[in-house]
């Protein structure tokens, strides 16, 4: 429950520190006071963004502290999940910086905006004005059907199979369409591996290939060159090995004038030799290099066919044709993979689809069970508010496959007086019945499960008298299993609080007071009268008081 507010330069409020009790807490106060100012700082705490706050002080930051008492929550969970000290009285802290920008604290730990949200959800729900408008929503009205006729675990099993089933749908549709794709480009892509291994080529190739095409195109060239270098060393005149030979053996003769003379007729031997086996193999090649027409064009029209090849997709040089040729084949590899994923993914949707369709059919007999259940329970509650011989029908009609909801669209059909068809909410309920309505169903909803701190910012409106006064004494019961806070204008609900709490402005500031009893007779006697307190609307406010 909240046990503390306090509020610091947000504003019109300089500075405010209220504690809070459990059960019902009423907070009254003229049209202006700055009711919505206070609702509008708690709401910082649990989340809201700080769009176009106002500081009353514009060269001092706002703080704003919620403190509230969890442990009968259970909600350790949340704490360890996100990697945060569990406190059983925790506090949530928002700061909002003359500059404008905005920090969030649970229990002093620095939080996202969206962290400190997600546990203001667990911690307060605030039923607003408008929020009345929900019952006429499918989807509002489907949610508190299962809450409250106890089809909860049957529903969350349901949606649990029906997100996980659209999921599954969403990614078969999307490989799908990339299965399409890729069947679309195996044409052209097997067209151009055809083309390619029509060249039968081989890494590395191409440089062999180029050498071999130069080579024949310059046969007689080469073999005039290499029988002419051959002639000159060997021939007689003037022959550069005849010559070598000749001064080895002129210094063959210095030999026995000493050892490195003998050396260097071995060295200029060893040249000799060397030159004589190339002149050799310059001879042996020159007389085997012929033209060969044939292979040369054989060879010009490969290259040619690589080179087209290679132009026609702008590539720059073989290892990048090689490299867009695996590209290919791994599209190709890829859409086999495609085909095996939505094959497999084809037989997950078959079976979450058979899967949900048990789950629907289970939260269909759990629904018509309970129908009458839950429509009694509310009419009890309307009774209570003043609306004898009004009915709430629970329509369940069936649809052709599971859809969002199930098996059916759960609808809420209203009739204020006995003797009308009920219809539609839009069509059939004013304002006061819509308040009413949605108190019942709320204070339905809270016997059903543990519940946050539940504020109701005006849920009176439309009401007066002694729909009032029943409306007091639900909120009063609702209190009693948790804390309710119910901002409201009318007197036979402020008086059925345990504790009341007024918003007022002075000079131009807003406070919030806790009254004791005798100013609590006074501000209800105020809401009875108007601005002049008359001793029969104070007497009139203690009745009230008594009978809350």
């Amino acid at each position: 429950m909240l046990q503390r507010l306090f509020i610091s330069n947000f504003a019109l409020i300089e500075r405010l520190d209220i504690t809070f009790d459990n059960g019902l807490q009423v907070i009254t106060g003229e049209t202006g006071a700055g009711k919505s100012i206070v609702l509008g700082a708690l709401q910082l705490t649990i989340g809201a963004r700080a769009d176009g706050v106002s500081l009353a002080d514009p060269d001092k930051k706002c703080i704003v502290e919620a403190v509230f008492d969890i442990e009968a929550l259970h909600i350790e969970h949340f704490f360890k999940e996100h990697d945060l000290d569990y406190e059983p009285i925790s506090m949530l802290r928002r700061e909002i910086l003359p500059s404008g920008r905005s920090r969030a604290f649970i229990n002093d730990s620095p939080v996202s905006l969206q962290l400190l949200k997600q546990m203001g959800d667990l911690l307060v729900h605030i039923h607003f004005q408008h929020d009345t408008l929900l019952l006429k929503q499918a989807d509002f009205q489907q949610s508190m059907f299962d809450l409250i006729a106890g089809n909860t675990k049957t529903w969350e099993t349901y949606q649990s199979l029906w997100n996980e089933y659209q999921k599954a749908q969403k990614r078969l549709e999307s490989l799908e369409k990339d299965m399409v794709d890729a069947q679309n480009n195996a044409d052209y892509l097997n067209f151009q591996i055809e083309q390619w291994e029509a060249l039968a080529w081989k890494p590395g190739m191409l440089s062999e290939l180029e050498e071999e095409h130069n080579a024949l195109q310059h046969a007689d060239l080469i073999r005039q060159s290499l029988l002419h270098a051959s002639e000159g060393l060997q021939g007689a005149e003037p022959g550069i090995l005849s010559a070598l030979h000749q001064m080895q053996q002129q210094l063959s003769k210095l030999a026995e004038f000493g050892e490195s003379f003998s050396e260097m007729a071995q060295r200029l031997d060893s040249c000799r030799l060397e030159l004589q086996d190339l002149a050799m193999e310059m001879d042996q090649k020159g007389q085997m290099v012929q033209g060969d027409p044939e292979r040369l064009e054989f060879l010009a029209n490969k290259l040619s066919a690589f080179y087209d090849f290679q132009r026609k997709h702008r590539l720059e040089s073989e290892p990048e044709v090689l490299e867009r040729v695996n590209q290919w084949q791994d599209q190709l590899n890829t859409r086999d993979g495609v085909k095996a994923a939505y094959e497999k993914c084809a037989a997950e949707c078959h079976r979450l689809e058979l899967a949900l369709h048990k789950a629907a059919e289970a939260l269909s007999a759990d629904r018509t069970k309970e129908k009458h259940s839950f429509q009694s329970q509310v009419h009890h509650y309307l009774e209570a508010l003043g609306l004898q011989g009004a009915r709430i029908d629970v329509e369940l009609n069936k649809l052709a496959k599971p859809g969002p909801f199930g098996l059916e669209k759960p609808q809420f059909l209203f009739a204020a007086n006995p003797g009308l068809p009920p219809g539609p909410m839009s069509q059939t309920a004013s304002g006061g019945e819509l308040s009413r309505l949605m108190l019942a169903i709320k204070a339905l909803a809270a016997g059903k499960k543990q519940m946050p701190t539940l504020i109701f910012d005006e849920i009176d409106t439309g009401i007066s008298g002694k729909v009032a006064s029943s409306m007091g004494k639900l909120l009063a019961g609702l209190g009693k299993g948790m804390q309710v806070l119910a901002i409201t204008h009318l007197p036979q609900i402020a008086a059925s609080g345990q504790k009341h709490f007024k918003v007022l402005k002075a000079q131009g500031k807003t406070q919030m007071l806790a009254l004791n009893p005798m100013e609590r007779i006074d501000e209800i006697a105020g809401m009875l009268s108007g601005e002049q307190v008359t001793q029969e609307a104070r007497e009139q406010a203690q009745k009230l008081l008594k009978s809350a």
